[in-house]
């Protein structure tokens, strides 16, 4: 009897043990995030959940969780302007630095609007910060109206959508 009781509190302590690795990994390492909103139709809709990651490097066209502050709230958007870029939109094209890019992301939001995304320009997105827009641009509230993303604001990059089951699939 005494050895069942030995035996019991040594597997729920490997238990104990892995429960708390896990909790650590996923908070530290994969925290797991909801989506709140429109701002990303279609790339990612309302009530899906997604698992990012706390170790990245920022690149462009990365869709990232900031935090903001100021509305004590998290978004989750997609980069478009690193530090030093001069950004354009211009009837509904994109420009970085001068030159045309394509955003494939947006081809089946686009068909629903004439015109997706308002003709703006930023001339320099500031050392440190990040120009960043949701992919639904008519119902999005992203760097047109907050300005530029401080880096130190970005929290994670969203890797996998994880909820509902049948959209599980890595966020492109």
């Amino acid at each position: 009897m005494f050895d069942y009781i030995k035996d019991t509190i040594l597997e729920n302590k490997i238990l104990i043990i892995i429960f708390i690795i896990f909790i650590i990994i996923r908070s530290l390492i994969f925290p797991f995030y909801s989506i709140e909103g429109a701002s990303m139709d279609y790339t990612l809709e309302h009530g899906e959940k997604v698992i990012g990651t706390n170790y990245f490097e920022i690149d462009r066209f990365d869709i990232v969780i900031m935090d903001v502050p100021e509305l004590d709230k998290y978004y989750i958007k997609r980069i478009i302007g690193l530090p030093g870029d001069r950004i354009e939109y211009k009837n509904d094209e994109l420009y970085i630095n001068n030159e045309l890019v394509t955003e494939p992301y947006l081809e089946t939001k686009k068909e629903e609007w004439k015109q997706f995304t308002e003709d703006l320009i930023i001339e320099k997105v500031p050392d440190d910060e990040y120009f960043v827009l949701g992919d639904n641009r008519r119902n999005s509230k992203d760097s047109r109206d907050m300005g530029t993303i401080p880096k130190k604001n970005i929290l994670s990059e969203a890797l996998l959508i994880y909820w509902p089951l049948n959209k599980v699939n890595l966020i492109k």
